[in-house]
């Protein structure tokens, strides 16, 4: 009996670790200057989309950063989004997120 109440609490717990998906973060540069009303905007347009777990543009450094699940979101949407609204990007990096792990915004990884 003490071994099916151990399972019972333990397993559900297991289980909902195994079925995290992994993260991906996508590293994009692009050319143009970006304003206070748009770092913001597309910022928020991101955070609204399904499958981001967090995101940022940055206007200084003119990189965005976003962490997400490639199952629900694929790389090819921010490309799209980007180009579709007048952007150039001089920068594309995608990898797998390690929780806690250090995003670098070198460009030296671009591609």
């Amino acid at each position: 009996m003490k071994r099916l109440l151990f399972l019972l609490i333990v397993l559900p717990v297991i289980c909902s670790f195994q079925m995290e998906s992994q993260m991906t973060y996508t590293k994009i540069v692009i050319e143009q200057s970006v304003g206070p009303d748009q770092e913001i905007s597309i910022t928020e347009h991101f955070k609204q989309t399904t499958g981001i777990r967090t995101c940022r543009m940055d206007r200084y450094t003119h990189v965005f950063l976003a962490i997400y699940d490639p199952s629900q979101i694929q790389e090819a949407s921010f490309i799209n989004w980007f180009t579709n609204n007048g952007y150039t990007i001089s920068c594309f990096y995608t990898d797998d997120y390690k929780e806690g792990e250090m995003v670098s915004i070198s460009i030296s990884n671009c591609k």
